[in-house]
């Protein structure tokens, strides 16, 4: 009984290593936050929209640096939650982007975007010369 040839089945012998994260070894997240405290599940949705957000840089990208602050914490309202990204590619200087909103999550969500942006286009303009 031979499987047929399209099928391809691992041989019994050969190791297979787990599949990896998109970020191990490539790129490391930092999370800074001035005078608050970054709950466990604000830490998992900055590191899951990074990488969500910045997956075709990641090989290129040695660290993401995330700075959190909330401008004015004794008033309630406003967009006073504040993001700053710094990542650090390989063989370029840092780029930064920043954002403001009303929550934590979206002024994460569009730093990254902008971050992504500010990425591409350092990259395409050293395609160019």
């Amino acid at each position: 009984m031979s499987a047929s040839p399209d099928v391809l089945r691992p041989l019994p012998h050969r190791y297979q290593p787990p599949p990896r994260d998109i970020l191990s070894g490539a790129m490391q997240i930092q999370i800074f936050a001035q005078g608050i405290d970054v709950p466990d599940p604000l830490r998992a949705y900055v590191e899951r929209n990074l990488n969500e957000v910045l997956q075709h840089h990641v090989e290129r990208l040695t660290r993401v640096e995330v700075h959190l602050k909330d401008l004015n914490s004794a008033k309630k309202n406003g967009v006073d939650k504040h993001c700053l990204l710094e990542a650090k590619p390989r063989g370029m200087d840092p780029i930064a982007a920043e954002h403001d909103a009303p929550h934590f999550k979206d002024a994460v969500h569009h730093a990254a975007l902008k971050l992504e942006r500010a990425l591409q286009h350092r990259i395409d303009k050293r395609k160019e010369r």
